[in-house]
């Protein structure tokens, strides 16, 4: 625990003298509004991916590493997709309920 709080007050010491840059920043904020859908996908996708690809380009650790980066991505697309689609107009529904105002999905 002691080396955890180090690790954090560490981050954020070196994040207050040198900020991320506004993109960078970004990034990681639609990386995790996306996590939960990454979550729930890259197993499936990887599965599929992985697999079907394997038969299609020979059992090669090359033919792995490049698969295994395609699934990531399809699976980053497809959280981003769950996440317009699906997550995001939720929110807006049960916040509108919340607030008794009804907002635009």
């Amino acid at each position: 625990i002691l080396a955890f709080a180090v690790l954090v007050f560490l981050t954020a010491r070196t994040e207050q003298e040198n900020p991320v840059p506004q993109r960078l920043r970004r990034l990681f904020h639609e990386l995790g509004t996306m996590s939960f859908g990454i979550y729930l996908w890259h197993i499936v996708i990887g599965t599929l991916v992985v697999t079907g690809g394997a038969r299609l380009l020979g059992e090669t650790r090359g033919s792995y590493i490049i698969l295994s980066f395609v699934a990531a991505l399809v699976s980053m697309g497809v959280a981003w997709l769950g996440y317009r689609w699906f997550e995001r107009p939720a929110q807006r529904l049960l916040q509108g309920r919340r607030t008794g105002v009804a907002q635009k999905i």
